[in-house]
C-alpha cells in the first residue's frame, strides 16, 4: 500500500516500524477505505491527517488512538459492567479531548468544511473488540435500555448519562465546548492488523496454505447483537474496507456530514432526544481472527475439514 500511501510527515516508515506501528497502521486503514469509496487524498497540507475530496463531498479526517492504560491506576473492584461504562469511556474522553485542543477547524483550509475525528482503541490487548458501546455513550451522553412498557411490552428508550468513572469525567462529548466543530467521529473495531490479513488472503497471499476463521458479533436491524463465524474465501464471502466502520453523527454539528458521504457504514444519530441508528445487513462490532497454518497447501474443497472448523469457531463464540 506504500506505493500509493503518500508520507507527509515524512516519518511514517520509522514510526511504522518501531514506536507507533498501531496509529500508523490505523491511518493505513482509513486512506484503504475512502480509496475504497472513490475518495482522492489532497496531501499538501500536514493537519488534519486526510483531506478526502469527490462527488459524495470534502472534508476532513484527523486521526488518533487510544493508547495503553497507565499501571498505576487503580480500577479496585470495578465489575466488568463497570468496566466497559465508566473506565473505557475516561479513555476515549482523553484521546478526544486532546484533539480538540488542537483547534484544527481554525486553520484556514479546513475553515467551514466537514471535520471527522477517526479514532481506535488499542488500550488493552483486543480492547477495540468490545468498547464501541463505551465511546457511543461517551459521545451522546446516552445510553439505549431495555425496560417493560406499561403493557408488559419489551422497549428500548434512551437514558441520559451524566458522568463517567465516578463523576470525574464529564459524558457527552458533542455538548463539550468547541465540539460543535466536529462533524462526526469514525471507529472500527475491525481496522487493525487482523483486516490487512483477511482482505490479503482474499486478494490471494498466502500461497493456499493459511486459513483464516474470523468470529464475533455483529448488528442486525432492530436486534440484540448476534454471533457469526465465517472462513475467509468461503461461499464468495468479500470483506470490503469499510465494512465495521461506524459513524456517529454529532447532532450539534455546525458543517454535518451527510450520510452518504460514507456509504456502507453504520450511522448513529440523535433525533427528538433519541439514540437511532442505521446498519447495513451485516456490520460487525467485534471479532476475532484465527489464523491456520500448514506446511502443505490447505485442501479448500475438504468440506468436512472446513466444516470441523467453523463448528468449533461457532461454538466459542456462542459461548462469549
Amino acid at each position: 500500500m506504500m506505493h500509493w500511501y503518500e508520507d507527509v510527515d515524512g516519518n511514517f516508515l520509522e514510526q511504522f516500524q518501531t514506536v507507533a506501528f498501531d496509529a500508523r497502521l490505523w491511518e493505513l486503514y482509513i486512506f484503504a477505505t475512502f480509496n475504497e469509496l472513490g475518495y482522492a487524498f489532497d496531501r499538501e497540507f500536514e493537519a488534519p491527517d486526510f483531506l478526502c475530496i469527490s462527488p459524495l463531498g470534502r472534508f476532513f479526517i484527523e486521526a488518533t488512538t487510544v493508547n495503553p492504560s497507565d499501571p498505576r491506576v487503580n480500577l479496585g473492584d470495578m465489575t466488568q459492567k463497570e468496566y466497559y461504562r465508566e473506565y473505557v469511556p475516561k479513555k476515549f474522553g482523553s484521546a478526544l479531548y486532546s484533539k480538540l485542543k488542537k483547534r484544527y477547524w481554525e486553520k484556514d483550509h479546513v475553515k467551514d468544511h466537514p471535520l471527522i475525528f477517526a479514532i481506535q482503541d488499542f488500550h488493552e490487548w483486543q480492547s477495540m473488540s468490545w468498547s464501541l458501546y463505551g465511546l457511543s455513550e461517551f459521545l451522546f451522553g446516552a445510553r439505549k435500555i431495555k425496560q417493560i412498557n406499561g403493557v408488559g411490552a419489551v422497549e428500548f428508550v434512551t437514558e441520559k448519562i451524566d458522568y463517567h468513572f465516578g463523576e470525574t469525567v464529564t459524558s457527552g462529548f458533542f455538548s463539550f465546548k468547541d465540539a460543535e466543530n466536529i462533524s462526526c467521529v469514525i471507529a472500527n473495531p475491525g481496522g487493525t492488523i487482523a483486516k490487512f490479513n483477511r482482505i490479503g488472503l482474499q486478494a490471494g497471499f498466502g500461497e493456499g496454505k493459511t486459513t483464516i476463521v474470523r468470529g464475533g458479533f455483529c448488528l442486525k436491524v432492530d436486534d440484540l447483537p448476534q454471533p457469526f463465524t465465517y472462513i475467509v474465501g468461503e461461499n464468495d464471502y468479500t470483506e470490503t474496507w469499510v465494512e465495521g466502520l461506524t459513524v456517529f453523527h454529532n447532532p450539534k454539528a455546525l458543517n454535518p456530514l451527510p450520510f452518504d458521504s460514507i456509504p456502507g457504514a453504520a450511522h448513529f444519530f440523535i433525533e427528538n432526544g433519541e439514540l437511532l441508528g442505521h446498519t447495513p445487513d451485516f456490520h460487525p462490532i467485534g471479532s476475532t481472527s484465527f489464523v491456520l497454518h500448514s506446511t502443505e497447501v490447505l485442501a479448500s474443497n475438504d468440506s468436512d475439514t472446513r466444516k470441523f472448523i467453523k463448528e468449533k469457531m461457532s461454538v466459542r463464540f456462542k459461548d462469549e
